[in-house]
């Protein structure tokens, strides 16, 4: 059933009518016939928009006219939509625990991570990020103070999580169990806070040390190191963490948080180590000891003690003369054979990875002026990192991946938008149309791409 018009000539005049027909089948044949005649369009035209409303009245859909449409909001879907479902996938609600002040607490624990990797930086403020950005469980808190108030509770309840590991159990969201013959690596990470509160000379960089546990690039369990040397941290994580006493854990480092004391007590214990240092001359080392499939070849530094620590360093031959070798790092280690050379590569990058993620983390100004909120603040960019290794395990995986990092995939789901218009005292929602790109790239991660759809939601708008 449908409306067309029919056109006569009558006197020289071509007049147009209105009907209602529909169709039917006459042996095999498709014809119409007409329900209604409304008559001429020229004479019926100004009514037909009060027709229009009164027959839409029954259909149980309402139409609204253009003219009466106003846009309210245009806020960011995509980028959320993706993080939310990892966010989902990795159960990193659970980490704030039970009880009704912690269920209330997880929309604005997920905020703030979803802050730290979408707002890297902090050059936008929390209050102004919140308004471009589509989070329901927290649409009805904007327009006050009570989303900043409650992020600092948040912070208050994470301010418990990376204390000792063996007594607090809430970590084992980020500590999964050791896979049988593998050797995790234990980072130490300085983690460079910038600190900007509301008053004049609440500026500055506090720096905590982190050590963190990572099994195959993912981290797996951390600690902070505050009122504690670094070398009793990480005793401790060993103790907790090791497999019964088969899993030995490499500690990962620079000299400069490690130094000749620390390398030495290691050496004592028996604790193997990764100590990254700053030499970077072709001075004093041997022929190459290993060579690596990315062009990389490892030097040994020639030195008396044969049975002591070792120094390599590793050069990258150059793709116009490969005579020519430039160094590109070098570390100390008391563990013997192939097995470190082989991961060294690996190692140097994880870490440089993980050294770039905190050496410079930019928070909401005002939160990190105390310091209950800046121990809050750091499993907040531990569970950041969290998605941001899932990102860069489901770009591996697909095609459509190829070439982008976790910044520039998140940035290109922008496009993905939810605008919201207000009409007759209610707001309708619509989503934006998805390229074939960006919906690959989201079903590649299980998220299903969202259709360009309006909708008219039941909230009433206030005035």
């Amino acid at each position: 059933m449908f409306v067309r018009t029919v056109e006569t000539r009558r006197g020289g005049k071509t007049h147009r009518y209105l009907r209602v027909v529909e169709n039917y089948r006459d042996n095999g044949k498709v014809k119409q016939r007409v329900l209604w005649n409304l008559g001429n369009l020229d004479k019926i035209r100004q009514k037909l928009p009060g027709l229009t409303r009164s027959l839409s009245s029954y259909s149980g859909e309402e139409l609204v006219a253009l003219k009466r449409l106003r846009t309210e909001s245009v806020k960011e879907y995509g980028n959320v939509l993706l993080l939310r479902s990892i966010w989902e996938k990795l159960g990193a609600e659970e980490i704030l625990g039970g009880g009704r002040t912690a269920e209330r607490m997880r929309p604005y624990f997920m905020a703030l991570v979803f802050y730290h990797l979408l707002n890297p930086g902090g050059t936008l403020p929390l209050a102004e990020w919140l308004k471009r950005v589509y989070l329901p469980e927290l649409e009805g808190s904007r327009g006050s103070g009570g989303a900043r108030l409650n992020i600092k509770r948040v912070l208050k309840l994470l301010r418990e999580l990376g204390g000792d590991v063996r007594r607090d159990g809430r970590l084992n969201v980020m500590r999964k169990a050791f896979r049988k013959r593998t050797a995790p690596f234990c980072y130490l990470v300085r983690l460079r806070m910038n600190v900007s509160g509301t008053r004049r000379g609440q500026r500055g960089q506090r720096e905590t040390l982190l050590a963190i546990f990572s099994v195959g690039g993912e981290p797996r369990a951390y600690c902070v190191c505050e009122g504690k040397s670094p070398l009793a941290l990480v005793k401790d994580m060993i103790a907790a963490d090791s497999v019964s006493g088969r899993c030995k854990t490499t500690l990962v480092t620079d000299r400069k948080t490690a130094g000749d004391a620390v390398t030495n007590l290691l050496n004592r214990e028996g604790i193997p180590y990764v100590v990254f240092v700053d030499r970077l001359s072709k001075k004093g080392v041997g022929r190459p000891v290993y060579k690596s499939r990315g062009g990389y070849v490892a030097r040994r530094l020639k030195t008396g003690d044969r049975n002591g620590p070792k120094t390599y360093v590793f050069f990258k031959k150059s793709g116009r003369s490969p005579k020519k070798e430039q160094a590109e790092f070098a570390f100390k280690t008391n563990v013997r054979g192939r097995t470190v050379l082989v991961k060294a590569v690996k190692t140097c990058r994880e870490r440089h990875n993980l050294q770039g993620f905190f050496g410079n983390v930019s928070a909401p100004a005002g939160l990190l002026s105390r310091e209950e909120y800046r121990r809050g603040y750091v499993p907040v960019c531990m569970t950041a990192l969290l998605l941001a290794k899932a990102l860069e395990k489901g770009l591996s995986r697909t095609r459509a991946g190829r070439g982008l990092t976790p910044p520039m995939l998140l940035d290109s789901l922008k496009e993905i938008k939810l605008v919201t218009n207000e009409v007759a005292g209610r707001r309708l929602n619509h989503v934006t149309k998805t390229s074939r790109h960006t919906g690959e790239l989201l079903r590649s991660f299980g998220v299903k791409s969202p259709r360009a759809s309006v909708r008219l939601s039941g909230d009433s708008v206030t005035p």
